[in-house]
This record gives C-alpha cells, sequence and structure tokens, in this order.
C-alpha cells in the first residue's frame, strides 16, 4: 500500500465520524416511517431550515460528496501498487 492510501484512509475516518456527528445533531424534519408510507404532505407546507439547521444541512452535504470522493481515492489507490 502506498502513502497516499494511508492519508486518504486517515481523512476519509475523521470525514466519515465529523459526517455522523452532523446527522445526529440535526433536528428531524419527516414524519417518520408512518409518514412515508402514508403519504404525508406535512413536509410539503412547511418552509425552508433556518439558522443553525441550514448551515447542518449544507455542511452535511458538502461533507457527503468529500465522503464519496475519499472513498473513491482510497480504492483507487488501493489497487494501485
Amino acid at each position: 500500500m502506498s502513502v497516499l492510501t494511508y492519508i486518504f484512509g486517515g481523512i476519509l475516518i475523521l470525514c466519515s465520524a465529523f459526517l455522523i456527528l452532523l446527522v445526529t445533531v440535526q433536528n428531524p424534519k419527516g414524519r417518520g416511517l408512518s409518514g412515508a408510507i402514508g403519504g404525508d404532505m406535512g413536509n410539503m407546507t412547511e418552509g425552508r431550515a433556518r439558522g443553525n439547521d441550514a448551515l447542518y444541512a449544507k455542511l452535511t452535504k458538502y461533507f457527503g460528496i468529500a465522503f464519496a470522493v475519499l472513498v473513491v481515492l482510497v480504492s483507487v489507490f488501493g489497487l494501485l501498487k
């Protein structure tokens, strides 16, 4: 394994831990499983997230993209010998 595999692997672990933290800090916006099955339209009438929720949602999106890119990089550098 190359040094880049270890570097990107470490960054991937940090990114995944921060992504888990971001998801658990956010307020739930849905109605749960019953709303998903029953077709609850309550989410359609609610306004946009404000304040910290908007920041958490934006950070979750960016860290999700970074997580996907890092997974690809780790697997590519892991295959190279």
